[in-house]
């Protein structure tokens, strides 16, 4: 998970604002950009893989989402096994 202030507040637990993902895979590798070299400190993850997003509700107080990179899922299709490039478990007390 991705802390923030100084690597030391979790906002993925009972957040106090919207949580946004923003996760993505390009088309075509034909005349792309290259990466930046410093990303920034609000960049928790980067990865130049194809993949794709799944965004998991367990109940009223946790959702989980994971980006998985396509090329290293397994051939059964199943995405509990294949390569996870990152994930996040957001947990709310109350709602």
């Amino acid at each position: 998970m991705f802390k923030v202030y100084n690597g030391t507040v979790s906002p993925y637990t009972n957040p106090l604002a919207p949580v946004h993902i923003v996760s993505g895979s390009a088309g075509c590798r034909e005349n792309t950009d290259m990466f930046v070299s410093d990303p920034g400190p609000w960049s928790a993850r980067r990865s130049s893989d194809y993949g794709f997003g799944i965004l998991r509700v367990h109940n009223a107080t946790h959702v989980h989402f994971r980006q998985v990179a396509a090329h290293k899922a397994t051939s059964q299709g199943n995405p509990c096994s294949a390569h996870i490039l990152s994930s996040c478990i957001v947990h709310q007390e109350q709602n």
